[in-house]
């Protein structure tokens, strides 16, 4: 059998018209295919069982723009090495501190069931230290489901949140996806919760993709 290694580079531009950028500016607006990529740098700040999917090599590059398509100076950039990701998002402001992430993942049994746990250190300090830990389950080959916990998220504090996602690949150039998050302390935008739903097709082996996402309010 013959084994075959990837590389993947991204850079992603997101628009920016929210003043609270350390709300905005993490890890999770590095993907609009949660579950849907499975070899995810960013994957360390949202869910690092990701991480032990693949072993492949992956670099994430982000940075965000203002309505008027001006740079806001904020930025970040993540990469993975086998099952391990860093990431790095540098102060900008007063209101956005630096944050550094570290996360790995393993498989437990196979291709059935993978673990991964990260943590955030914001300006290198002890109290500044945020945790997670996540699993997915492969239900079936076309069908993951996925759960976690953690303070290893949006919120500048150290607020936990417990996380649902899944995956199911209704054809093999079509895919749906849904997420929800779950805080008791209202940290997405003044709510308890954030959902999203969304799905992709691929063309041409599924070397192109379409996504799109609907975040209902």
């Amino acid at each position: 059998m013959k084994t075959l290694y990837g590389a993947v580079i991204f850079l992603v531009v997101m628009l920016s018209s929210v003043t609270q950028a350390q709300q905005l500016f993490n890890p999770g607006d590095f993907t609009n295919r949660r579950l849907g990529l499975l070899n995810d740098a960013s994957a360390v700040g949202w869910n690092p069982a990701l991480l032990g999917i693949k072993d492949d090599f992956d670099m994430v590059v982000g940075t965000t723009l203002k309505p008027a398509f001006g740079l806001t100076g904020f930025y970040g950039a993540f990469m993975k090495v086998s099952n391990f990701s860093v990431g790095y998002v540098p102060k900008n402001d007063s209101i956005s501190p630096q944050n550094i992430y570290l996360g790995f993942g393993f498989p437990i049994i196979g291709d059935y069931l993978w673990l991964g746990a990260s943590m955030r250190n914001t300006e290198l300090s002890f109290n500044g230290m945020r945790y997670g830990i996540s699993g997915i389950y492969s239900l079936r080959p076309n069908l993951l489901l996925s759960a976690g916990l953690g303070t290893v998220n949006q919120d500048p504090s150290n607020k936990m949140t417990y996380d649902l996602s899944a995956s199911y690949a209704l054809l093999h150039w079509f895919t749906v996806r849904a997420s929800t998050s779950y805080s008791p302390n209202d940290i997405f935008g003044g709510h308890a919760t954030s959902t999203a739903v969304g799905g992709d097709i691929g063309r041409f082996e599924n070397n192109l993709l379409v996504s799109y996402n609907y975040l209902p309010e």
